[in-house]
């Protein structure tokens, strides 16, 4: 394959994760994730969509109603899980735009190169970057 079929093959292969992705939603625990990997800075426009982003991956007040939280604590920090109060199951269609996008594939992509993926972000890595081929 040569490098401008390379680049174009790569091309489409992010439209495509763009599409899946605008069509995804999250579950609580992914909408949290995505929430503490919000970037703390950028163009004035860009901080005008992360507000709104943020907003929508928070959690409503009929949302907080549908679910507990207990917090544990683990050796080295705590994790807190969600657990279903009824059997609603809360997903949402949060379009994050593409300069979010491009800022979770980043960090997702970064914690994969240093084998740090964790299994909160592991959907997350599917969903932004696709599934990686195995390393031989």
């Amino acid at each position: 394959m040569s490098k401008s079929e390379n680049k174009e093959a790569k091309k489409a292969e992010v439209i495509e994760l763009e599409e899946v992705r605008k069509r995804t939603k999250f579950n609580v625990q992914q909408r949290f994730t995505l929430l503490n990997m919000m970037p703390k800075e950028g163009g004035y426009f860009n901080i005008k969509k992360m507000r709104e982003v943020k907003e929508a991956l928070g959690l409503s007040d009929s949302e907080q109603s549908i679910f507990e939280q207990a917090t544990v604590l683990i050796p080295g920090g705590t994790v807190t899980n969600w657990k279903k109060a009824n059997d609603d199951i809360v997903l949402k269609r949060v379009d994050v735009g593409e300069w979010l996008a491009n800022h979770f594939r980043t960090e997702l992509k970064r914690q994969y190169d240093r084998e740090k993926i964790r299994e909160d972000t592991i959907d997350l890595y599917d969903m932004f970057c696709s599934i990686p081929k195995e390393k031989n």
